[in-house]
């Protein structure tokens, strides 16, 4: 996740980079990337720790993900939004659905998946596009939908196997220990 989050981090810098011409806002662009660059920074070193991965820190992580997406709204102009221009995080805040989906498995993934789903239809409601629904937006939901789900199902299977694994040595300890009986 360390890695996504670094190279999301980058793509979102181009795209900003690309774009701050263009919007309202241009310092507030920049602005929200400064955000993002110090939410990855730190996100990479709490999830680092097994003890602080708990919901606090996952709660948070989508706090910034929604916030930041939102801040779209404000930054982007309308005309801008609805010719299709990208919003100021682009994949970046896919880094906390997959962490959700990894922590909590399908159910999380998609709760998140939702969390942002409706953020982004919220910044194209504003922006007067049709319902907030164009195909990129709907392309980006979806996806977003897809990975909080498959990963989340993935998590859960490898979890899964490694119980068995596990069940499946205490058993053959347990055969070897009552062969040497």
């Amino acid at each position: 996740m360390a890695v996504y989050r670094v190279l999301a981090l980058g793509y979102a810098a181009a795209v900003i980079a690309m774009n701050s011409g263009g919007y309202a806002r241009p310092a507030a662009g920049w602005a929200v990337l400064a955000v993002m660059a110090a939410w990855t920074a730190y996100a990479v070193h709490a999830f680092a720790d097994p003890a602080r991965r708990g919901r606090p820190l996952l709660a948070a992580d989508l706090a910034v993900a929604a916030g930041c997406l939102l801040a779209t709204a404000w930054v982007e102009t309308v005309p801008n939004l609805q010719a299709g221009r990208p919003t100021l995080p682009v994949s970046w805040v896919a880094a906390a659905v997959l962490t959700w989906a990894v922590a909590g498995g399908r159910r999380a993934g998609l709760l998140a998946a939702a969390v942002l789903a409706a953020a982004n239809l919220l910044v194209h409601a504003i922006a007067g596009t049709t319902g907030g629904m164009g195909s990129r937006t709907l392309n980006g939901i979806v996806l977003l939908v897809f990975a909080g789900l498959v990963v989340g199902h993935v998590v859960r299977l490898a979890l899964d196997a490694e119980a068995r694994l596990a069940r499946a040595v205490e058993l053959e300890s347990l055969n070897i220990r009552r062969a040497h009986v």
